[in-house]
């Protein structure tokens, strides 16, 4: 019987310690998705380009909603945003540039969200602005870029981004982990035997 034991614990650090392929790297952006949501009209005129079609790297330019003959005064508030889902855990690090044609600071921002939380990095105190943020994601999270318009008149707002997805590697003492958890499993059941 300690084999039997000893043969569960062993396959089980085996598991653990195998290396995860990866299942999706998003080159040339596959797997993002662009929509919009817009508070009053229900649509917006936002859009988004893919830059390095073909290429392993994921870049592209988003822009805001200006729909200034359609809801002119309607301070239509409009989130356009280009997301996706991790297939495993990620470091996300992009890169951008940012300008807004509106008038007044405080009507375009700029930024990152992790499922359904929106976090403005640029438009706050600039009309443009450039920059790099970093994030990380676990695997079955959805994360993306936005730009939110407050208004949806004065001008429109855009970003080039560039995204670079790192892995986040399995901690080195998970596997040890594991493997002695599997073991006390196995002598606990010896001695109870």
């Amino acid at each position: 019987m300690p084999r039997i034991h000893f043969s569960i614990a062993a396959f089980a650090a085996m598991t653990l310690a195998a290396p995860m392929a990866r299942a999706a790297t998003f080159d040339d952006c596959s797997g993002f998705a662009f929509s919009e949501v817009a508070e009053i009209s229900g649509h917006g005129d936002g859009s988004v380009k893919v830059i390095t079609p073909g290429s392993a790297a994921c870049s592209f330019k988003l822009k805001g909603s200006d729909s200034q003959g359609e809801n002119l005064f309607a301070g239509d508030n409009v989130v356009s945003s280009f997301g996706a889902t991790a297939d495993e855990a990620l470091k996300i690090t992009a890169t951008f540039d940012f300008v807004s044609q509106d008038s007044l600071i405080g009507f375009d921002f700029f930024g990152f969200f992790i499922g359904e939380v929106f976090t403005p990095i640029a438009g706050l105190s600039s009309l443009t602005e450039s920059g790099t943020v970093t994030f990380s994601v676990g695997a079955g999270q959805s994360f993306g870029f936005f730009i939110e318009t407050i208004d949806d008149v004065f001008g429109r707002a855009a970003a080039r981004v560039d995204v670079d997805f790192t892995p986040v590697p399995v901690p080195a003492g998970l596997p040890l982990l594991g493997t002695g958890l599997g073991l006390i499993a196995a002598f606990g059941r010896r001695q109870k035997a």
